[in-house]
């Protein structure tokens, strides 16, 4: 039995030309190129005539050209391609889906989604992708413009959906909601029936995933509530960057505020600081916190002017790096709560 060796010519790969790009074009754009090949020209076209000539000729089965051995069968990796937007939605598809999906993401940990530019390859794996997993609740507004852009074709799917949405203001939904236990279990049960009508042979296993952390994050959030349940809820108060916290507020009533709320003005200078530093010591705040994705110079001034301490460092809108202290979103949430209970509890007992 013979078979034909494959004639797509594919020569042009070692010079390292772009898919569809002529030797032609690649010499337009390289002159250094085009004058280190001129004087091989002759030996190139009787070279490639030879290989070519060689690739289409039938083949021995089980044979390579030349004695070589033959090449391996290329062949996708295994496993369903989903495309999450970032870092979190991420952790929640590999913690419900494990092995059973190929995972990309196009905000990385420790990245501010916020302003998010999407690069060449990011583009082309969006087209790859047969699901992209996005929070919804406005969090993405850069998502109908990239999925367009990217050629995709496959199915979008919304994590938030069946959450129960908090609002900074009417008509606008707060997206933060993975900073809730309840709502990433929620979150987490949306992404395996999305993943389970493209994979329904691991709707099983899935299951079993799902439950297994649905039950890490009900015992997260009761160590969360022992822990605060020395601090009366009035004296839950701490101060951060910006409003990504919430949900978490809702969960355990603390009483997050955002920094700039206090001078929602954007003007720098001794106007505004002072307006801040009123801001805080009127609120009665045990506690300030940085977070991963935001300056730290503003609060540092804060603190300096009212000696209400920097407490730590908070996880907001995305996740830490893998040897960090929130390389999962049950860890993030750990974290967190943990960081602003010792916070409280160590301002009760010191005031």
């Amino acid at each position: 039995m013979t078979r034909r060796a494959p004639c797509e010519h594919r020569g042009a790969v070692g010079f390292g030309l772009e898919p569809g790009q002529s030797l032609d074009q690649s010499l337009d754009q390289s002159p250094g190129l085009a004058t280190t090949l001129s004087s091989r020209r002759g030996l190139l076209a009787g070279l490639g005539a030879t290989v070519l000539a060689g690739a289409c000729e039938p083949q021995q089965a089980g044979t390579a050209i030349s004695g070589a051995p033959p090449a391996p069968a290329l062949a996708s990796p295994p496993g369903l391609p989903v495309m999450a937007t970032f870092s979190i939605l991420a952790d929640i598809v590999r913690e419900v889906a494990g092995d059973t999906v190929r995972i990309s993401t196009l905000v990385e940990a420790d990245t501010d989604a916020h302003h998010f530019e999407p690069s060449p390859t990011q583009m082309a794996a969006i087209g790859r992708a047969r699901l992209l997993v996005r929070n919804g609740l406005g969090f993405e507004g850069w998502m109908d413009r990239l999925v367009e852009a990217g050629s995709f074709s496959g199915r979008i799917l919304t994590a938030t959906d069946g959450v129960e949405p908090l609002y900074m203001r009417p008509g606008r939904p707060d997206p933060h909601a993975w900073q809730s236990w309840a709502a990433v279990s929620a979150m987490a049960a949306t992404v395996a029936r999305g993943l389970t009508t493209e994979s329904p042979a691991a709707a099983s296993l899935m299951a079993g995933r799902l439950a297994d952390f649905q039950a890490r994050a009900a015992d997260g959030q009761a160590r969360a509530r022992a822990a605060l349940a020395p601090v009366p809820v009035e004296r839950r108060v701490v101060i951060v960057p910006h409003a990504s916290f919430g949900y978490m507020g809702r969960e355990l009533g603390i009483r997050f505020i955002p920094l700039g709320s206090l001078a929602p003005d954007r003007q720098p200078g001794a106007g505004r600081l002072a307006r801040l530093v009123r801001g805080v010591r009127s609120s009665g705040a045990a506690a300030l916190f940085a977070d991963n994705v935001s300056g730290d110079s503003l609060l540092d001034q804060v603190a300096r002017e009212t000696g209400v301490p920097v407490a730590g460092r908070l996880y907001s809108d995305a996740l830490s790096g893998p040897e960090g202290p929130a390389g999962t979103i049950l860890a993030l949430l750990a974290h967190n709560s943990q960081a602003i209970a010792a916070a409280l509890v160590a301002a009760q007992d010191g005031g």
